[in-house]
């Protein structure tokens, strides 16, 4: 009888567990331009009137100046993909589409030039 349960509980462990998925690694085709493609991307969805602009209020972040896009991209990548641990941007909508925060993210992987 113990032996079944042993073989119960050990076939429930067993099934229970799983393998942490892994991410599937970024493939950039081309350089990412900050001024012709990033900057664009964030003044549309970003640095806005009462969200991220100069005007940010209640010590907020302004992406609209780009050294504080660069010290923070990480962060902010995190945010447009709703990961844990962050608050998800944007705030209380749905994500930005996919190849928005693919483009943001092969800049990120780029080295978040200024070009």
């Amino acid at each position: 009888m113990k032996a079944i349960i042993y073989f119960g509980l050990f076939l429930i462990l067993f099934a229970s567990c799983t393998k942490d998925k892994v991410a599937e690694p970024i493939v950039c085709d081309s350089d990412v331009s900050y001024s012709a493609e990033i900057q664009p991307l964030l003044q549309m969805n970003c640095a806005v009137v009462g969200c991220h602009d100069a005007a940010a209020l209640s010590g907020g972040y302004d992406w609209s100046s780009l050294s504080v896009v660069q010290a923070n991209s990480v962060k902010m990548l995190n945010a447009m993909k709703h990961n844990p641990g962050v608050i998800p941007m944007p705030f209380m909508s749905t994500q930005l589409a996919d190849s928005l925060i693919s483009k943001f993210e092969c800049w990120v992987v780029q080295g978040s030039l200024n070009n």
